[in-house]
């Protein structure tokens, strides 16, 4: 009878700490893409400089390297089940999101997502982190 009883407590604590490991990876994650994409855009404004010091190729390859691992991080997280919430340019969804913003604009409807500002992840069994995003609205009149 005891073996009964700790199975089913053992391996919802399993699956916890493995919800916990997953958060922790999903903020790393975060992390990487956000410096990719602050990379890319100072590449961008920095082309030239870098070109004319003869580090554009190593700043290049650093970019492409950070680009690689994000693959792999993602290509990780999917073997185990783990898929970005669908946001953008979605209907808001209370079940998956949750607002941060409101944005209020004429040229979409009300209750649409217009920006995601954290990505949300989930498996097939739960929401391991709900998507933070700007919600458009109409003008209070």
């Amino acid at each position: 009878a005891h073996a009964s009883r700790t199975g089913p407590r053992a391996a919802a604590a399993r699956r916890e700490a493995q919800a916990d490991l997953l958060g922790e990876i999903l903020d790393i994650r975060e992390r990487f893409a956000r410096g990719r994409e602050e990379a890319r855009k100072r590449l961008d404004s920095f082309r030239g400089y870098f070109a004319r010091l003869g580090s554009l190729p190593i700043v290049e390859a650093l970019l492409r390297g950070n680009e690689l691992a994000l693959e792999r991080l993602d290509e990780t997280l999917r073997r185990h089940g783990v898929h970005e919430i669908s946001c953008d340019g979605e209907t808001f969804d209370p079940n998956t999101m949750r607002a941060v913003e409101r944005d209020v604009r004429a040229d979409v409807r009300p209750g649409m997502v217009t920006e995601v500002q954290r990505r949300g992840y989930r498996t097939a069994e739960r929401i391991l982190r709900y998507a933070e995003v700007k919600v458009s609205s109409e003008e209070k009149r």
